[in-house]
């Protein structure tokens, strides 16, 4: 019962601490010039170039996967490839989906190059964007096709491609067009950022704050780099926005684990510090019986000056190690970032 009530008392003064913390004024000049930095950067003009099947220069085969889900057949040729190989490629299937997260709102060009296969005479296929269909007539000769495509209320770019399947002899596979790159271009004009975007960065922005709060810095530092990182974050949304909104949506979740890491080790050094002065209490209060001119033992947590001077020794003033603690947190959240982005290659 009483570890209960201890655990209780902690997790209400934790919760009482990140309160605290919320309702300081630093988090809100952070979040709002966060957000006015994020609505802008949304006006840089941005293009989007995705090969599909990879890229030959790049030697990089598999950054389009996050975009296709499985609505897409597997990259050609299969690894490794051949000598002498100028081309890599995705087969669609009859019904298939690419989707490019957070890009923006308002009107996008799109062009894709596709060609119908090996099909004796063209075939006709359906393109949407979830609210206007076009129909277009693809032949064997791999070109650009184009179609003009709005976004959806959160920001996202769904691109919908429906195909008369191709009847391949000893070929399970589903096959619709050959597709090799897709290019998405704005169309002049104001864009309108992706407000779910929006929410999950200030909500990452958010928790960064805290964690700095918790475990490393006064209020005025911590917006000093709270406003660096919402920096960061306009620059990759205006040059490199879909390598960001690929990993927003893990973000808080990265973020909330690290603050409950950190408070678990802030308890546990809590109770090692606790512990040592409990058994340097009853050592000392041992040995005070022997011998009333001899100094009780000092520990490296004393001042040596009060040893020699021969003061009263001040009592322990626990001083948790919290940057020690914001650079384990740190390196976990770095690591973490870089397991958990669908670009990420690692063993």
């Amino acid at each position: 019962m009483r570890d209960l009530r201890a655990l209780t008392t902690w997790l209400i003064f934790e919760a009482r601490a990140a309160m605290g913390f919320a309702r300081e004024r630093e988090i809100w000049i952070a979040l709002a010039c966060a957000l006015l930095l994020w609505m802008l950067a949304y006006q840089a003009p941005y293009t989007h170039r995705l090969d599909l099947g990879g890229n030959l220069q790049t030697g990089r085969r598999y950054d389009d996967e996050p975009f296709l889900g499985d609505s897409f057949n597997k990259s050609e040729p299969a690894d490794p490839i051949p000598a002498g190989t100028t081309l890599l490629l995705r087969w669609s299937k009859q019904d298939s989906t690419l989707i490019l997260p957070g890009i923006g709102g308002g009107r996008w060009v799109v062009r894709v190059s596709a060609s119908s296969g090996p099909r004796p005479a063209p075939v006709v296929s359906r393109w949407d964007d979830g609210t206007t269909t076009s129909s277009l007539t693809i032949d064997a000769v791999q070109r650009d096709y184009h179609l003009a495509a709005r976004a959806n209320s959160s920001g996202d770019l769904t691109l919908h491609f429906v195909t008369p399947p191709l009847e391949a002899p000893g070929d399970p596979r589903s096959l619709g067009l050959v597709m090799t790159r897709v290019i998405v271009e704005p169309i002049a004009g104001p864009r309108l950022p992706a407000p779910r975007q929006l929410a999950l960065l200030a909500a990452a922005l958010a928790l960064i704050y805290l964690l700095l709060r918790r475990f490393a810095f006064a209020p005025r530092p911590a917006l000093a780099l709270a406003l660096a990182l919402a920096v960061l974050a306009a620059l990759l949304l205006a040059r490199e926005r879909m390598a960001l909104t690929l990993l927003t949506p893990r973000l808080p979740v990265i973020l909330a684990g690290c603050y409950a890491i950190g408070l678990a080790l802030a308890a546990l050094e809590r109770a090692v510090i606790h512990n040592e002065l409990a058994s340097e209490k009853a050592e000392t209060g041992r040995q005070g019986d022997k011998e009333t001119a001899e100094q009780p033992r000092r520990t490296t947590h004393y001042r040596l000056r009060n040893e020699l001077e021969g003061r009263r020794p001040r009592p322990l003033t626990p001083s948790p190690p919290h940057l020690i603690i914001a650079l384990i947190l740190l390196a976990a959240a770095l690591r973490l970032g870089g397991m958990l982005h669908p670009h990420a290659r690692f063993s």
